[in-house]
């Protein structure tokens, strides 16, 4: 609860604010802006981040006449309160910010937000492939090309986890390597010298070091995933491809997790993929699987092939969530895998 004496704190700092900007902007020409603009701007979805930070930093800096973006209460507002007030993401934020402070917009300060009254401009290294123009195209092309957006999206997490599994296997095999290179050095200065024979033999030595090194236990693969984990990976997935074509018959009962009907179907694709023995799944499996169904969606044959495309929007794409069941039998069927555990 505010007491008058707090009330008149903040008053005196809002006070003092104002002060200084009246001081700053004596003489310049302004052209006048209103409030709710700069509010609208701010919570518009498909307005740039670059857009939409800007608009949050003007309206409460200049917007409440003072030279540095300022909460209610008088303190100054940081980056973590237009996190919060715009439910965007604390390093799109930040890059915009950063941007702008390099092209001149923004005061190079560490904390607080000054909008520059009158900008010296500097263009942007044009070298740099992430500046603020192509930041800016980005957002508007995710918009207009949603469907390859979300592509994209699906290529680069399985691109990412196959990078992930091959580092894991790095490490295996630079550990595996170590320990055999120190088995092989003990075993040399353990082993006694024979009067004749003063070389180990490969054969001999490798006999030695595995009766020497103790049994390891298998290590649990990093891509092993339970079978709720497989559930709920498939109906992000499927409502993912539903969002990309919307206007589709594919797209016109969204795939529902509380619905009896859809969680059959996908216990079904489940159940063609196949499981692991202990009921669990090959995350790498069910990720190839879906990107057979970008494949067909966007008519890509084996080895690079073009086939007729089956998109949703075709007359020969799904017109339902079955003929994905369909699919799951064909890409188990490629892969040499299908119905090898219980199903979910």
């Amino acid at each position: 609860m505010n007491s008058p004496k707090v009330a008149a704190i903040i008053q005196q700092a809002r006070e003092l604010a104002r002060a200084e900007y009246e001081k700053k902007t004596r003489g310049l020409i302004f052209t006048k802006d209103f409030q709710t603009r700069q509010e609208a701007l701010m919570h518009d979805p498909l307005a740039t981040v670059g857009e939409r930070v800007m608009a949050w930093i003007l309206r409460r800096s200049w917007g409440e006449m003072v030279l540095y973006a300022m909460k209610e209460d008088g303190e100054p507002a940081y980056q973590r309160d237009c996190v919060r007030d715009l439910g965007i993401g604390k390093k799109r934020v930040s890059e915009a910010i950063s941007y702008y402070q390099k092209r001149g917009y923004l005061e190079n300060h560490p904390k607080r937000l000054y909008p520059v009254v009158s900008p010296a401009l500097v263009s942007p290294d044009p070298n740099c492939k992430k500046s603020g123009e192509y930041r800016t195209f980005l957002e508007e092309w995710k918009v207009t090309y949603s469907a390859d957006f979300e592509e994209e999206e699906v290529l680069r997490s399985s691109l990412k986890k196959k990078v992930k599994v091959r580092l894991s296997h790095y490490k295996k095999w630079r550990e595996q390597k170590r320990k055999a290179e120190a088995s092989l050095l003990e075993t040399a200065r353990l082993l006694p010298r024979p009067v004749q024979r003063a070389v180990v033999s490969p054969f001999e030595a490798d006999n030695l070091r595995h009766q020497r090194t103790p049994a390891q236990d298998p290590v649990e693969e990093e891509t092993v995933i339970t079978s709720p984990e497989a559930v709920a990976l498939l109906f992000k997935q499927i409502a993912t491809m539903q969002k990309a074509y919307p206007d589709s018959p594919f797209a016109k009962i969204a795939i529902d997790p509380n619905a009896a009907w859809d969680v059959a179907t996908v216990n079904r694709i489940l159940h063609e993929l196949g499981s692991r023995p202990d009921g669990r799944y090959d995350e790498q499996h069910l990720i190839g699987y879906l990107l057979h169904i970008t494949a067909q969606f966007k008519g890509w044959g084996l080895g690079g092939s073009r086939k007729p495309s089956r998109d949703p929007a075709s007359p020969t794409g799904p017109k339902s969530l079955g003929l994905l069941v369909n699919w799951a039998q064909d890409y188990a069927r490629i892969a040499g895998r299908g119905g090898l555990g219980a199903g979910a």
